[in-house]
């Protein structure tokens, strides 16, 4: 019952825009990130460390953007060598708590502030690390890539910075997902695409639904993202199975919306 066409007729430009507009802050262009942009490749990094925040939704992580944005604070974050101004990073927290009245506005946000200042500190290195995706051939290994200081075969490559897999988690796809779909990756993007794939629960609801099998199992987030694209590689070719790069996109409207499931599934 699945096909391409059922999500062509959708307006798949129209969701996309969508997407676009409930994940980050307005005027942020991600193609950007292809000239090194910090502030884009730091936005990226974010939003996909944002996913280990449970049920939060995208609006939200947006919300808390546009804050950062809105008191300059995104302007320290972006900086280069954030180790030689550590006074301009705690004037962050002051400000965050100083304008704290009767509730603690995005608390659990600034939960991960050593996340956003660990990201900006080593932001070269770890844009080096997803691109020596494309150096592995066959042989990709996103999780040790990720694991830099234990990866052998980078040892000595000049990249030491900190472990981000558990960071990032399920945002390691996303973060795949957003340079495929901005086109940063011009090579072995074949073995790259099986890691595109975001299993947010509703998504994996989803697809267990289409009798898509081991997602309920304690893997990690990239083995579901291999399940979900072996998946639609057995349903509609591997040509088709990424969706002109939207991957698991098309898949997250639909698993909000009854209507659609109606429809996908009485084809």
């Amino acid at each position: 019952f699945l096909s391409v066409s059922f999500f062509d007729k959708y307006h798949q430009e129209d969701y996309l825009e969508q997407y676009y507009r409930r994940t980050y802050p307005e005027n942020i262009s991600l193609m950007k990130m292809a000239d090194d942009d910090r502030s884009a490749w730091l936005m990226v990094l974010l939003v996909g460390a944002f996913h280990t925040l449970g049920r939060a939704r995208p609006e939200q992580h947006r919300s808390f953007l546009a804050l950062c944005r809105q008191n300059g604070w995104w302007d320290i974050f972006v900086q280069e060598h954030p180790r030689e101004n550590p006074d301009k990073w705690m004037q962050v927290l002051e400000e965050y708590i100083d304008e704290q009245e009767e509730s603690s506005r995005f608390e659990y946000w600034m939960r991960l502030f050593p996340v956003i200042y660990k990201f900006a500190r080593d932001l070269e290195d770890y844009v080096d690390l997803f691109y020596e995706l494309e150096k592995q051939g066959q042989a990709v290994n996103v999780q040790q890539t990720l694991t830099s200081k234990t990866f052998s075969e980078l040892q000595g490559g000049g990249v030491a910075a900190a472990p981000i897999v558990r960071t990032l988690g399920m945002g390691v796809p996303f973060v795949l997902r957003e340079m495929m779909r901005t086109g940063l990756f011009t090579k072995n993007q074949e073995n790259i695409v099986p890691y595109c794939y975001v299993s947010l629960g509703r998504v994996r609801n989803l697809f267990s639904k289409m009798e898509c099998p081991g997602l309920e199992a304690d893997e990690s987030h990239l083995v579901k993202s291999q399940q979900i694209h072996e998946f639609l590689c057995d349903h509609l070719g591997e040509d088709q199975a990424t969706f002109d790069n939207a991957f698991d996109i098309p898949f997250q409207f639909v698993a909000e919306d009854i209507e659609l499931q109606e429809q996908l599934f009485a084809r």
